[in-house]
């Protein structure tokens, strides 16, 4: 394998920690509502953000509720040939505000070892820290900082509502030039489909595929939840995670 096919997997593996195929929803076995640590600001703040949004912006927060006080827990499984290991992930929104006219959500990762003792430079440990998500319209687009909010050159994660089964699009900047569909890079969703989930009720569902040679880039998305399961694994390295679900609150 050269060396450029290499990097481009890396990009999209990290991309989908940061994010199709006829598989099935993978089952949260104890998904639950949780109680936020984080403390959420006051309704006048809430409402002086969302006071300018237009309606394709509020609508993807309906989708992905992407609201300061919002948190998901994740179990989180990181592998390579030698060993597996398992860390609680929480992400939580901490910030929110309008940039532009745009609405910028700001993240915070933290990541707790529960099982396992990996080594400092183990390959497949889940990224910490803080990133954002700007909302334009239908687009959501990935930021590991908020200094230059370049969309030209940005990470295209999600387009909510989805597209079409047959549509899809690049997230990759430099891929997004390309008008053929279905190559290396190309992310698409499946048909939606209505999921029974533990904490109760039915949700809207769709598998998130992303085209890899020699690798398998997966995840579970469910409207007014968010990520449920998030899948990658290399073939010819035998190296991946697997992240699931296990609690959230929704602001």
């Amino acid at each position: 394998m050269n060396k450029q096919r290499l990097i481009f997997i890396l990009i999209i593996a990290t991309s989908i920690l940061s994010a199709c195929s006829e598989l099935s929803v993978t089952p949260c076995r104890e998904l639950s509502r949780i109680t936020p640590a984080f403390e959420t600001p006051d309704i006048d703040q809430q409402t002086t953000v969302f006071a300018d949004l237009d309606p394709m912006t509020e609508m993807a927060l309906e989708i992905y509720p992407l609201r300061v006080g919002s948190t998901w827990v994740y179990d989180y499984l990181g592998f390579d040939e030698s060993m597996e290991v398992i860390w609680r992930v929480t992400e939580t929104v901490v910030d929110a505000r309008v940039v532009d006219g745009y609405y910028l959500a700001k993240l915070a990762r933290t990541a707790t070892c529960q099982e396992g003792n990996p080594p400092e430079d183990f390959p497949n440990k889940p990224e910490t820290g803080t990133f954002w998500y700007l909302i334009d319209g239908d687009k959501l687009y990935f930021f590991e900082d908020d200094y230059n909010l370049d969309l030209e050159n940005a990470w295209l994660d999600l387009i909510i509502p989805f597209p079409e089964e047959d549509q899809g699009w690049y997230p990759q900047p430099d891929l997004r030039e390309n008008q053929e569909s279905e190559r290396v890079g190309y992310r698409k969703a499946s048909e939606p489909y209505q999921e029974v989930l533990p904490i109760g009720g039915t949700y809207t569902c769709y598998n998130v595929a992303t085209e890899i040679i020699d690798a398998k880039a997966e995840q579970t998305f469910c409207e007014t939840i968010g990520f449920l399961y998030k899948e990658f694994i290399y073939f010819e390295r035998d190296f991946g995670y697997r992240v699931e679900l296990v609690g959230f609150s929704i602001q």
